[in-house]
């Protein structure tokens, strides 16, 4: 309020306010009139300096409150004369009004002047930050401009830039430092090149399917391979086509957003726009899908020359997959070092050597989430925090007991499967770790209680069924041609399971009340 500004306002109002009590106390005329107008007085004192403070620290300068100043100098004469009035019935009907009018400007001040004074200054406000929007527009515009004229003249891409920019699904910033992902990355750009026009990468939750995906879009030879026309979008579980579609076509978030009638008309739209772009290569990027009927929806028709790559926890049986293969032991150790450690390589303290990382990255289980949570949670801990943890992973607890991103990472598995495969996945903490398990053993025990069949026809399709979602790894996948050898499907049939996904039954166990609980789990610690 620049009314406000000049700090002899509030002096002012501060000589007045004190005139008047002095008055009142005095006197014994005009004290109704006195004591209001004190009263407003002490209400709009402390306001009144508030803001004085507040426009010093602004640094403004105005002189817009000098009549007023000047006015409560006339009101301090006019109170100084009441107190000299005594007997004068006149004079005191005459003062009495000329109080009463005074009382009414001080409000009218805050109710009409101080409000006005308020708009003004807000509308300025405005003014001012829609004067600096415009600004960071143009150097936006400016220096988009350089980046297309740059472009075009160093790799002729200028106008594919340009048009690139009116869609969403844009590649996520690839992680700083990257390590163990070389080899996979590798093989998963070979078998992007081949002819199917949909790829699967199936892993378990937290092996890195997502981080693997960005760096394919990042790839050098990826990126002249598919130029501007790589989109990456992520699904997750319960996708809404209409609002992913709407993403694509509404890249800023402050534009007006194309809204679809229906999921007909989102799809409609979609494959209206792949059809236009069917004339150069695409990658498309579906990130975390959990059903292959989204592949269907979102891209309906082989159009020449475009890829789709999907991330999934499921290996799709009607789409090529591309499985993660477990980390080697120096890989493993690279990736935990690089989490535990800072990105010099330094460590905390001389003592935590590679005997304690050795050490560590077993209870790990070579899973790529877990080998970084680990290391994160351990990064500049002393080695006694180190020998603490190693303590406590040798006496039984679970990496999932202690770390629970992890456990939040592979649950969501779990909790995607119906009740009968939730209990037959399970059941699999009952199996010591790092075994092959006949699956004639599963069928024993599922037989009496899920009501399998005794051929095995039940039993196989959960082991299928687990397979597909990367929770079990079925050892051999083809039955014995001779049926009087056979005893029945699961016969010469074995299974494995990544410690890590163990854990995850046997932790899942454990959290079930007592009541409940239909298995008994006796662990085995290490000595």
């Amino acid at each position: 309020m620049a009314m406000l500004l000049d700090p002899l306002l509030s002096e002012s109002i501060s000589t007045l306010t004190t005139l008047v009590i002095s008055v009142v106390q005095t006197t014994a005329n005009f004290k109704p009139e006195l004591e209001l107008l004190g009263l407003t007085l002490q209400r709009i004192k402390p306001i009144i300096d508030e803001i004085v403070n507040m426009k010093r620290k602004l640094d403004r300068t105005e002189l817009e409150c000098k009549m007023f100043i000047e006015e409560i100098q006339e009101a301090e004469k006019l109170v100084a004369e009441c107190s000299k009035v005594k007997r004068n019935i006149i004079k005191k009907f005459t003062y009495s009004l000329k109080l009463k009018v005074l009382n009414s400007k001080m409000l009218s001040f805050f109710q009409i002047e101080v409000q006005a004074s308020q708009s003004r200054d807000i509308m300025h406000i405005l003014s001012v930050v829609n004067d600096m929007k415009l600004k960071v527009d143009r150097i936006f515009e400016e220096q988009r401009d350089t980046t297309q004229r740059t472009g075009s003249v160093g790799n002729h891409r200028g106008s594919e830039s340009t048009e690139r920019e009116k869609f969403g699904w844009r590649v996520p910033i690839l992680p700083s430092l990257i390590v163990a992902f070389g080899e996979p990355l590798e093989k998963l750009k070979a078998a992007v090149g081949d002819d199917h026009p949909v790829l699967v990468v199936a892993a378990p939750g937290g092996c890195g399917k997502t981080t693997l995906a960005k760096m394919l879009c990042h790839d050098a030879e990826i990126r002249e391979k598919f130029g501007e026309n790589i989109f990456f979008v992520t699904v997750s579980e319960t996708p809404n086509l209409m609002m992913i579609v709407s993403d694509l076509f509404n890249p800023n978030p402050s534009d007006p957003r194309l809204l679809f009638q229906s999921k007909g008309d989102a799809k409609n739209k979609l494959e209206n726009f792949l059809n236009e772009k069917a004339s150069d290569p695409m990658l498309l990027i579906l990130d975390d899908v959990w059903s292959d009927s989204f592949i269907e929806q979102i891209f309906p028709s082989n159009i020449r020359g475009h890829k789709i790559l999907v991330t999934s926890r499921t290996a799709f049986q009607k789409y090529k997959t591309f499985r993660f293969e477990p980390l080697n032991d120096e890989d493993a150790k690279s990736l935990f070092r690089s989490s535990a450690f800072t990105e010099s390589g330094s460590r905390p303290s001389p003592t935590i050597n590679d005997d304690l990382v050795n050490q560590m990255v077993p209870w790990c289980k070579k899973h790529p989430l877990t080998l970084s949570v680990v290391g994160r949670s351990l990064n500049g801990k002393d080695e006694l925090v180190w020998k603490s943890m190693l303590k406590k992973l040798s006496r039984g607890r679970s990496v999932l007991d202690l770390h629970e991103d992890v456990f939040i990472g592979l649950e969501r598995s779990f909790e995607s499967l119906d009740e009968e495969l939730k209990q037959c996945f399970l059941d699999f903490g009952l199996f010591p770790e790092d075994q092959r398990i006949p699956v004639s053993v599963l069928l024993n025990m599922w037989v009496h209680l899920y009501d399998h069949d005794d051929e095995g026809v039940d039993t196989m399709a959960t082991i299928f069924e687990l397979s597909y979602r990367n929770l079990v790894d079925l050892m051999t996948t083809g039955f014995r041609n001779d049926s009087s050898a056979r005893v029945n499907y699961c016969d010469q049939q074995l299974v494995t399971q990544h410690d890590l996904l163990r854990e995850l039954a046997i932790h899942l166990n454990s959290k079930l009340p007592l009541a409940k609980r239909t298995r008994l789990i006796i662990k085995c610690t290490r000595r």
